[in-house]
């Protein structure tokens, strides 16, 4: 029995100077967007109507501006096994999330990572339960086994490791998500490398010390989603388009009641004159 706690010492003795050997490289620069593209909303009107960029970098963090939907892909390299470390820092009832093992995004929903591969959901949801949409989820598939997300305007460490089809995700130092997708059948057959990114869903985050391992693996080679006519769009533009579609449907439908009512108020008019003629005494003769 000694021997045996012995060698099980030895083996995480082992396993935790292998992860303190382990060497991150920065992905992000601290000073431009260099190696990073830009997809969706790109640009917005400020409040004096100039147009600005989504997504800049304000005093060494890359900061998104919360307007419109997309992400911020990290575009030099694709990742099949790996770890990525960073920090972010949220609004009040911010919305985002990191993109894993994706494709670029082209419009179409899916093209999303939350589709194409997986989004690792970040929220303004400190304290509060977890479910398929909350922090630390894979979104919409696997719910996080905790929440140890921080208050809006403090910062959070994220790392996510994944190595074949296992994901973890540890939270300001809390293991809140460690998922083998094959045991999902929603997940399980995803695939096993792509691109990294941060989300921009209409909230004010910043991120900084963005830092990835390459732990090896196969990349997969897969060919991005061609946007067709009618592509996806964010929940708020869905709603602007909707409200627009909802106005020209009831201004067609007031332009069309509007004519029957003249189409009518004519007839009517012209039945009356009618009337009017048939009825009227022919005019007495005249004899000289």
């Amino acid at each position: 029995m000694k021997r045996l706690n012995l060698a099980i010492c030895c083996l995480l003795l082992v396993s935790a100077s292998s992860r303190a050997e382990e060497k991150f490289v920065s992905i992000y620069n601290g000073s431009d967007l260099s190696g990073w593209v830009v997809e969706g909303t790109d640009k917005f009107k400020d409040k004096e109507g100039k147009e600005a960029p989504t997504w800049t970098v304000t005093d060494g963090l890359i900061h998104c501006a919360g307007k419109g939907f997309g992400f911020l892909r990290y575009d030099k390299q694709e990742f099949a096994d790996f770890a990525l470390r960073l920090e972010y820092r949220m609004s009040k009832n911010c919305n985002s999330g990191v993109g894993i093992r994706t494709i670029k995004f082209t419009g179409p929903a899916e093209s999303r990572p939350s589709f194409a591969g997986y989004e690792i959901q970040l929220l303004d949801d400190a304290g509060k339960k977890v479910d398929e949409h909350s922090s630390f989820s894979l979104y919409r598939y696997v719910p996080a086994t905790s929440n140890p997300s921080k208050p809006a305007g403090e910062w959070n460490t994220l790392e996510v490791r994944c190595v074949g089809p296992r994901i973890q995700v540890t939270a300001n130092g809390v293991l809140c998500q460690n998922t083998d997708q094959t045991t999902v059948n929603t997940i399980k057959d995803k695939a096993l490398s792509g691109y990294v990114c941060v989300q921009n869903h209409g909230g004010v985050v910043d991120f900084r010390k963005i830092e990835i391992l390459d732990l090896g693996g196969t990349i997969v080679e897969r060919k991005p989603i061609v946007k067709p006519a009618e592509v996806a769009k964010s929940p708020e533009e869905l709603a602007v388009a909707k409200k627009a579609a909802d106005a020209k449907k009831a201004a067609d439908k007031k332009k069309a009641a509007d004519k029957k009512a003249a189409d009518k108020k004519a007839a009517d008019a012209k039945k009356s004159a009618d009337n009017a003629g048939s009825n009227a005494q022919p005019a007495a003769t005249v004899t000289p």
